[in-house]
Protein backbone atom coordinates (compact mmCIF):
# COMPACT_ATOMS: atom_id res chain seq x y z
CA UNK A 1 0.00 0.00 0.00
CA UNK A 2 1.40 3.62 -0.86
CA UNK A 3 1.67 6.69 1.41
CA UNK A 4 -1.79 8.94 0.51
CA UNK A 5 -1.14 12.25 -1.03
CA UNK A 6 -2.33 14.43 1.90
CA UNK A 7 -2.03 17.63 -0.64
CA UNK A 8 -3.84 16.33 -3.48
CA UNK A 9 -6.82 15.02 -1.14
CA UNK A 10 -6.80 18.17 0.34
CA UNK A 11 -6.72 19.67 -3.34
CA UNK A 12 -9.85 17.35 -4.29
CA UNK A 13 -11.71 18.64 -0.66
CA UNK A 14 -11.33 22.22 -2.01
CA UNK A 15 -12.39 22.66 -6.05
CA UNK A 16 -15.13 19.61 -5.11
CA UNK A 17 -17.21 22.34 -4.73
CA UNK A 18 -16.13 24.04 -8.01
CA UNK A 19 -16.64 21.09 -9.82
CA UNK A 20 -20.01 20.81 -8.16
CA UNK A 21 -20.59 24.37 -9.71
CA UNK A 22 -19.78 23.46 -13.67
CA UNK A 23 -21.96 20.10 -13.00
CA UNK A 24 -24.73 22.91 -12.04
CA UNK A 25 -23.76 25.02 -15.12
CA UNK A 26 -24.17 22.33 -17.50
CA UNK A 27 -28.34 21.91 -16.44
CA UNK A 28 -27.64 25.90 -16.75
CA UNK A 29 -28.87 25.94 -12.78
CA UNK A 30 -26.40 29.49 -12.32
CA UNK A 31 -28.03 30.25 -8.97
CA UNK A 32 -26.69 26.81 -7.55
CA UNK A 33 -23.52 27.02 -9.25
CA UNK A 34 -22.99 30.39 -7.63
CA UNK A 35 -23.82 28.87 -3.98
CA UNK A 36 -21.08 26.26 -4.54
CA UNK A 37 -18.39 28.53 -5.46
CA UNK A 38 -19.40 30.75 -2.24
CA UNK A 39 -19.02 27.29 -0.94
CA UNK A 40 -15.23 27.52 -2.38
CA UNK A 41 -14.57 30.46 -1.03
CA UNK A 42 -15.21 29.44 2.91
CA UNK A 43 -13.19 26.71 2.21
CA UNK A 44 -10.61 28.11 0.58
CA UNK A 45 -10.59 30.69 3.74
CA UNK A 46 -12.69 33.68 2.74
CA UNK A 47 -15.65 33.72 4.59
CA UNK A 48 -18.34 36.30 4.25
CA UNK A 49 -17.62 39.73 5.19
CA UNK A 50 -13.95 39.36 5.47
CA UNK A 51 -11.85 41.78 3.13
CA UNK A 52 -11.51 39.27 0.43
CA UNK A 53 -15.22 38.59 0.00
CA UNK A 54 -15.83 41.24 -2.42
CA UNK A 55 -13.92 39.21 -5.18
CA UNK A 56 -16.44 36.53 -4.67
CA UNK A 57 -19.25 38.41 -4.88
CA UNK A 58 -17.66 40.44 -8.19
CA UNK A 59 -17.12 36.58 -9.92
CA UNK A 60 -20.83 35.51 -8.66
CA UNK A 61 -22.28 38.74 -9.33
CA UNK A 62 -22.83 37.82 -12.90
CA UNK A 63 -23.61 34.34 -15.14
CA UNK A 64 -20.80 35.22 -16.69
CA UNK A 65 -18.58 35.78 -13.88
CA UNK A 66 -19.64 32.33 -12.20
CA UNK A 67 -18.88 30.54 -15.19
CA UNK A 68 -15.63 31.92 -15.71
CA UNK A 69 -15.31 31.11 -12.31
CA UNK A 70 -16.69 27.66 -11.93
CA UNK A 71 -13.94 27.01 -15.28
CA UNK A 72 -11.17 27.57 -13.84
CA UNK A 73 -11.34 26.07 -10.62
CA UNK A 74 -13.54 23.02 -11.76
CA UNK A 75 -9.73 22.82 -14.04
CA UNK A 76 -7.55 22.61 -10.96
CA UNK A 77 -10.38 19.89 -9.56
CA UNK A 78 -10.07 17.90 -12.75
CA UNK A 79 -6.22 18.23 -12.23
CA UNK A 80 -5.89 16.70 -8.95
CA UNK A 81 -8.08 14.31 -9.43
CA UNK A 82 -6.03 12.92 -12.53
CA UNK A 83 -3.11 12.50 -10.41
CA UNK A 84 -4.58 10.74 -7.56
CA UNK A 85 -4.07 7.21 -7.15
CA UNK A 86 -6.92 5.00 -5.91
CA UNK A 87 -6.52 5.33 -2.43
CA UNK A 88 -6.24 9.25 -2.07
CA UNK A 89 -9.68 9.43 -4.09
CA UNK A 90 -11.43 6.63 -1.21
CA UNK A 91 -10.40 9.05 1.12
CA UNK A 92 -12.24 11.74 0.23
CA UNK A 93 -15.26 9.27 -1.29
CA UNK A 94 -15.58 7.32 1.84
CA UNK A 95 -18.15 9.39 4.33
CA UNK A 96 -20.08 9.20 7.15
CA UNK A 97 -23.22 6.64 5.40
CA UNK A 98 -20.50 4.04 5.79
CA UNK A 99 -19.73 2.44 9.21
CA UNK A 100 -16.54 1.18 10.39
CA UNK A 101 -16.91 -1.99 9.40
CA UNK A 102 -17.94 -1.50 5.99
CA UNK A 103 -14.93 0.90 5.47
CA UNK A 104 -12.64 -1.65 6.42
CA UNK A 105 -14.00 -4.18 4.53
CA UNK A 106 -14.42 -1.98 1.31
CA UNK A 107 -11.07 -0.30 1.75
CA UNK A 108 -8.84 -3.47 2.25
CA UNK A 109 -9.81 -4.23 -1.14
CA UNK A 110 -9.57 -1.00 -2.66
CA UNK A 111 -6.34 -0.90 -1.18
CA UNK A 112 -4.77 -3.66 -3.48
CA UNK A 113 -4.65 -1.55 -6.31
CA UNK A 114 -4.51 1.76 -4.08
CA UNK A 115 -0.78 2.78 -6.46
CA UNK A 116 -2.84 3.23 -9.53
CA UNK A 117 -4.84 6.21 -11.04
CA UNK A 118 -8.45 5.80 -12.26
CA UNK A 119 -6.71 6.22 -15.84
CA UNK A 120 -4.19 3.12 -15.12
CA UNK A 121 -7.12 1.29 -13.73
CA UNK A 122 -9.19 1.95 -16.68
CA UNK A 123 -6.37 1.02 -19.13
CA UNK A 124 -5.83 -2.60 -16.85
CA UNK A 125 -9.73 -2.78 -17.34
CA UNK A 126 -9.78 -2.60 -21.28
CA UNK A 127 -6.48 -4.73 -21.30
CA UNK A 128 -8.10 -7.67 -19.19
CA UNK A 129 -11.35 -7.69 -20.91
CA UNK A 130 -9.73 -7.92 -24.30
CA UNK A 131 -7.33 -10.51 -23.00
CA UNK A 132 -10.28 -12.17 -22.14
CA UNK A 133 -12.74 -11.76 -25.50
CA UNK A 134 -9.25 -13.88 -26.84
CA UNK A 135 -9.84 -16.73 -24.86
CA UNK A 136 -13.65 -16.78 -25.35
CA UNK A 137 -12.49 -16.54 -29.31
CA UNK A 138 -10.39 -19.18 -29.23
CA UNK A 139 -7.48 -16.30 -30.54
CA UNK A 140 -5.41 -17.14 -26.82
CA UNK A 141 -5.01 -19.93 -24.62
CA UNK A 142 -4.89 -20.01 -20.44
CA UNK A 143 -5.02 -22.54 -17.90
CA UNK A 144 -7.92 -22.97 -15.77
CA UNK A 145 -6.30 -21.33 -12.91
CA UNK A 146 -5.03 -18.22 -15.00
CA UNK A 147 -8.53 -17.43 -16.58
CA UNK A 148 -10.05 -17.70 -13.42
CA UNK A 149 -7.81 -15.33 -12.06
CA UNK A 150 -7.66 -12.93 -15.11
CA UNK A 151 -11.77 -13.65 -14.30
CA UNK A 152 -12.02 -12.83 -11.06
CA UNK A 153 -9.32 -9.45 -11.44
CA UNK A 154 -11.34 -8.38 -14.52
CA UNK A 155 -14.42 -8.33 -11.96
CA UNK A 156 -12.83 -6.53 -9.57
CA UNK A 157 -11.58 -3.84 -11.52
CA UNK A 158 -14.58 -2.98 -12.33
CA UNK A 159 -16.33 -3.28 -9.01
CA UNK A 160 -13.79 -0.56 -7.94
CA UNK A 161 -14.16 1.80 -10.34
CA UNK A 162 -18.07 1.73 -9.82
CA UNK A 163 -17.78 2.13 -6.32
CA UNK A 164 -15.26 5.09 -6.69
CA UNK A 165 -18.37 6.95 -9.70
CA UNK A 166 -20.99 5.90 -7.13
CA UNK A 167 -19.02 7.32 -3.68
CA UNK A 168 -18.26 10.41 -5.62
CA UNK A 169 -21.93 10.77 -6.67
CA UNK A 170 -23.12 9.93 -3.11
CA UNK A 171 -20.76 12.90 -1.69
CA UNK A 172 -21.58 15.05 -4.28
CA UNK A 173 -25.24 14.72 -3.51
CA UNK A 174 -24.64 14.80 -0.02
CA UNK A 175 -22.55 18.38 -0.44
CA UNK A 176 -25.73 19.16 -3.24
CA UNK A 177 -28.03 19.32 0.59
CA UNK A 178 -27.12 22.94 1.86
CA UNK A 179 -26.50 24.18 -1.45
CA UNK A 180 -30.19 23.65 -2.99
CA UNK A 181 -31.30 24.91 0.67
CA UNK A 182 -29.95 27.44 0.35
CA UNK A 183 -30.56 28.17 -3.47
CA UNK A 184 -34.30 27.54 -2.60
CA UNK A 185 -34.13 30.06 -0.26
CA UNK A 186 -33.08 32.53 -2.29
CA UNK A 187 -35.38 31.36 -5.05
CA UNK A 188 -38.37 32.06 -3.04
CA UNK A 189 -37.34 35.64 -1.94
CA UNK A 190 -36.50 36.34 -5.50
CA UNK A 191 -40.43 34.47 -6.53
CA UNK A 192 -42.06 37.39 -3.53
CA UNK A 193 -39.74 40.58 -5.12
CA UNK A 194 -41.45 39.90 -8.55
CA UNK A 195 -45.01 39.54 -6.42
CA UNK A 196 -44.25 42.59 -4.91
CA UNK A 197 -43.90 44.42 -8.30
CA UNK A 198 -46.76 43.20 -9.62
CA UNK A 199 -49.11 43.76 -6.82
CA UNK A 200 -47.97 47.21 -6.50
CA UNK A 201 -46.59 48.52 -9.97
CA UNK A 202 -46.50 51.96 -9.10
CA UNK A 203 -43.93 51.57 -6.79
CA UNK A 204 -41.98 50.58 -9.55
CA UNK A 205 -41.86 53.02 -11.79
CA UNK A 206 -37.99 54.05 -12.81
CA UNK A 207 -38.94 57.76 -13.18
CA UNK A 208 -41.90 60.10 -11.50
CA UNK A 209 -43.99 62.59 -12.61
CA UNK A 210 -43.30 66.15 -12.26
CA UNK A 211 -46.23 67.97 -10.01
Amino acid sequence: MTALNDKLINELKRYQYADLAATALKSEDTLSAGISLEKLAEVMGIPKGSDGYGFVEGSTASEDGIKVAAGVYSKKFQSAFEKATVGDLWAVYQNNDFNDGEKTLYGAKIMQYSRLKVKELQAKLKENKEKLKKVMDGKEKLREAELLKLDSETKMLNDILGLIEGAKQLNYMILSEPVQKEAMKRQKKAVKSQMQKIAFPAENHSYRMAS
